[in-house]
């Protein structure tokens, strides 16, 4: 017994509660992420630079003669890129939203509406 009268936690036990950590924080990160994505993609300025970029590419892709394959491949290359880097903010929004969703879960099973923590 320790003092103030409680039981020492049981080794599995403690595995339990920091694997319940981890994934409480990994939440929380998650949430984080995904809420910094979702102000980037609604950013006025950021949308105004991607509309940008993907206009001057597109027009400059379209725009070269058949003999200017690697110019096209390149602005192929930086439309490609702008794509993936909308799905990777993209991605993090989501899975933001399903770490909410799962915090949510979370405290309505533990009949707790504070923290998660």
């Amino acid at each position: 017994v320790m003092p103030g009268g409680r039981s020492p936690i049981h080794p599995e036990d403690q595995a339990l509660l920091d694997r319940e950590a981890e994934l409480l924080e990994r939440i929380d990160e998650d949430m984080s992420k995904g809420a910094s994505a979702r102000q980037l993609l609604e950013n006025e300025l950021l949308v105004e630079a991607f509309e940008a970029i993907e206009s001057r590419w597109a027009s400059a892709m379209r725009h070269t003669s058949p003999a200017q394959v690697e110019d096209r491949e390149n602005a192929w290359r930086v439309l490609f890129a702008l794509d993936l880097l909308k799905d990777e903010l993209t991605s993090y929004v989501t899975t933001g939203k399903l770490a909410a969703e799962t915090a949510d879960r979370l405290k309505r099973a533990d009949g707790d509406t504070g923290d998660t923590h």
